[in-house]
């Protein structure tokens, strides 16, 4: 802001300074002197203050030391310290702007959004809903609250919160993916599917969206589309382990036949099974389905035995009870298909 208009007064005190020695040339030393002093400050101070700007936390916290009862910097620092995993130094930045300004609705929003990644969703969802009652445009808000009631498993109340986010102008792509999250919950396939389009529209990057269309897509049998939004899922996540566990059980277990490719199975099976360093019960019951597949019985039992083990030690008994069943198709050699 004082760059540029300082500019002309630079060059007038820079003139009369040159005219003062012309007419004063015993002065020129002098001048010289205080001149190389002045620009040494000038660095000296520089190269100080350009520190405070290295980054958010740098420039918050400077602003914080220089400034008294400033709440909003308390409240942009605590936001920065969350986004480098700083949880617990946010929180008491953020409560530190509310007791300044207890009707600080942005604060709120950041004190919710941490209690959020604490897994702290009651403590959550009252802050969010003090925001939105402070300042009911906070459409951030409205979206960390929809987050926070998906994770408590209302979706629909999560998506009237997320509707009134984007109502409001916040268009992303994470809150069509939040959206489309809670529509599937509620069973609206349709509606979910053309979220994570539109999400997938605006970040063809994101492999977790093209997963979520494979479980969609698999949910309406329609099962070619759903192996290829799997297989993109995982050229963008190589060693995305839910995608290779469902497209692993989908090419081995699909109803239709021409979708079932048991090698392939095997092949994904086995590497996500090796990513979990095979603990995982379910990826290891998806491989013996795999095995089966591929007409290889015998590994298969002897995977499923293993699958069925391990689950019932962990306390899965749904799981064990579903890999019991699998078991009895392998034993029979037949592999096992989903009705």
């Amino acid at each position: 802001y004082t760059y540029l208009p300082l500019i002309g007064l630079f060059i007038l005190i820079t003139w009369e300074l040159c005219d003062y020695v012309r007419e004063q040339p015993g002065a020129k030393t002098g001048v010289i002197a205080v001149s190389v002093t002045a620009l040494a400050a000038c660095l000296l101070l520089t190269n100080r203050q350009v520190s405070y700007w290295k980054n958010g936390g740098t420039l918050f916290a400077h602003t914080i030391a220089v400034t008294e009862n400033n709440y909003t910097a308390r409240a942009a620092y605590g936001a920065w310290l969350y986004q480098n995993n700083q949880l617990a130094e946010a929180q008491a930045q953020c409560e530190a702007a509310l007791v300044i300004a207890p009707d600080y609705a942005p604060a709120r929003d950041f004190l919710g959004v941490i209690f959020l990644a604490e897994g702290k969703l009651d403590a959550a969802q009252e802050q969010l809903t003090k925001a939105i009652e402070r300042l009911p445009a906070l459409f951030t808000a409205h979206a960390d609250l929809g987050k926070v009631l998906l994770a408590k498993n209302l979706p629909a109340k999560a998506i009237e919160q997320f509707t009134l986010a984007l109502q409001q102008g916040f268009d992303t792509p994470e809150i069509h993916f939040q959206l489309g999250k809670a529509l599937a919950q509620q069973g609206k396939l349709e509606e979910a599917r053309q979220q994570f389009v539109e999400q997938l529209r605006q970040d063809p990057g994101d492999y977790e969206g093209y997963f979520q269309l494979g479980q969609i897509e698999t949910l309406q049998l329609r099962w070619p589309q759903a192996i290829d939004q799997y297989h993109t899922a995982l050229k963008l996540q190589p060693g995305f382990l839910d995608a290779l566990n469902n497209l692993a059980w989908l090419q081995a277990t699909c109803p239709q036949a021409e979708w079932r490719n048991g090698p392939e199975a095997v092949r994904l099976a086995k590497r996500a099974c090796e990513l979990t360093k095979n603990k995982d019960p379910q990826m290891i019951g998806t491989l013996s389905a795999a095995q089966a597949e591929a007409g290889l019985f015998s590994e298969a039992v002897a995977t499923g035995d293993r699958a069925r083990d391990l689950a019932l030690s962990l306390k899965k008994k749904e799981a064990a009870g579903k890999i019991s069943e699998m078991l009895n198709f392998f034993r029979s050699k037949k592999p096992y298909h989903e009705p």
